[in-house]
């Protein structure tokens, strides 16, 4: 039943003296049902639901995240990032005409990063000829200077003020939460893909979290979440344009993992993977389960006493 055919029902048999009364019992309706949680929410009333959509780092009753990490975290984008601050030191790093990373400085962080199997596995089709060639150092260069962290000045890539001050006080470990902060709410995680828009997938990142929060100390099919996601805001579909060969649930299943699961969590380090099908079809990212890890609760921490209903 919609919100409208609901206060039509609880509207006919009451009486109203003025419009003033009708309207604040409207008025105490409405916040007495933003209040109560939802079953498709997963405990979460409306309101919180809005505060984990646009205030999710500003809403500590109900989420919060560590400003500072206890130890250096063995994560992908800090040991990036870690690497790019060695490269450019005190004297700042030209980058090329395009204004990307060196190719010379892309192929050795790629080595750097890397296990001698996994670098060759990389590199098997093809050569790391630009940055763009090593997506997950691209990317990492990309949030980083939309976080200030690094910035452009006199034609060289340095570090930012604040960036030197965080290493200075916090070291390596205090660049994590700024990088998070900047990768949900400035980077989009739209950039270089084929789906739609979809900005529900990204604004509803802290809602993936609180997911993984109840239900991701156990293995589970990446479509759990993809399924939670669309009860949650079955409306998204409508924002697919259906073809003959495009359906769009799958297709915003496929978004919502890939982005939310693969490109978010699993790069931010909060999710480990599990392959659940034949290599062949290894890059399917609808066949894999996801766990979170224990670096997850290092991370972020939610204030909300829901029992997961298995």
């Amino acid at each position: 039943m919609s919100m409208i055919d609901e206060i039509r029902r609880i509207m006919a048999d009451k009486q109203f003296s003025t419009i003033e009364e009708a309207q604040s019992f409207l008025d105490s309706y409405s916040r007495a049902s933003n209040s109560r949680p939802r079953e498709e929410f997963h405990g979460l009333s409306p309101d919180q639901m809005c505060q984990l959509l646009y205030r999710p780092f500003d809403s500590p009753a109900l989420v919060e995240f560590a400003p500072i990490l206890a130890r250096t975290p063995s994560v992908l984008p800090v040991t990036l990032f870690a690497l790019l601050v060695d490269a450019i030191g005190a004297k700042g790093l030209k980058p090329t005409a395009t204004g990307n990373l060196p190719r010379k400085l892309v192929d050795e962080i790629a080595v750097a990063s890397m296990s001698e199997e996994g670098y060759e596995e990389h590199v098997r089709f093809g050569q790391i000829r630009s940055e763009t060639d090593f997506p997950d150092l691209h990317i990492t260069n990309v949030v980083a200077q939309a976080a200030g962290l690094i910035r452009k000045y006199k034609g060289r890539l340095i570090l930012g003020r604040e960036c030197r001050r965080i290493l200075a006080n916090e070291g390596i470990a205090g660049i994590y939460p700024r990088f998070l902060r900047c990768f949900v709410t400035k980077f989009n995680w739209g950039y270089d893909d084929s789906y739609q828009d979809l900005e529900i997938v990204q604004t509803s990142a802290a809602f993936t979290l609180y997911l993984l929060h109840l239900y991701g100390d156990d293995w589970r099919d990446v479509s759990f979440y993809g399924q939670a996601f669309l009860k949650a805001f079955p409306r998204v579909t409508n924002e697919v344009m259906p073809t003959d060969y495009i359906d769009p649930i799958e297709r915003v299943l496929d978004c919502y993992v890939s982005r939310s699961l693969m490109r978010f969590a699993h790069f931010m380090g909060l999710i480990e993977t599990q392959e659940t099908q034949q290599e062949a079809n290894k890059y399917r990212l609808r066949t894999h389960r996801v766990k979170r890890t224990s670096f997850f609760d290092e991370v972020v921490r939610f204030y909300h006493p829901v029992t997961r209903a298995d």
